[in-house]
């Protein structure tokens, strides 16, 4: 037996995914409103979308910056997207100040190592941009 789909549901996963109203009540339907399966769901429905507009041109961005005077460390972060929309956001800036933040404590060599690293409880980096 499944879980009632409520509003309130529906609501927290559009703020988690950044996805429309009804796609997020279609992830949950069929999840049985399991909030974790739906967000998977629609990670897996959505991937085909961020690999077509990998093209895309990316002329908007932030700089995200991060300094630690006392250890003298510093990091300046250049995270590019499509729209000044989005560059703009408060989840867009964050973003950007996390990484610069996870950059100056944790120095990766290459942008591949900084992708694979863990910025919060299970999830990497490339987690958290996607």
């Amino acid at each position: 037996m499944s879980t009632p789909i409520t509003a309130a549901m529906v609501n927290e996963l559009r703020k988690r995914t950044d996805r429309p109203m009804m796609e997020c009540k279609s992830a949950l339907v069929e999840a049985g409103g399991e909030m974790e399966k739906a967000v998977d769901i629609l990670r897996i429905r959505n991937k085909g979308v961020g690999d077509k507009r990998a093209m895309n041109e990316t002329a908007e961005g932030r700089v995200g910056v991060s300094i630690y005077p006392d250890s003298a460390v510093a990091a300046v972060v250049e995270l590019r997207c499509e729209s000044a929309p989005v560059a703009k956001s408060d989840h867009f800036v964050a973003l950007a100040t996390d990484i610069a933040q996870h950059v100056a404590s944790n120095n990766p060599a290459t942008i591949d190592e900084l992708l694979g690293q863990e910025i919060a409880a299970g999830k990497t980096v490339a987690d958290r941009i996607n």
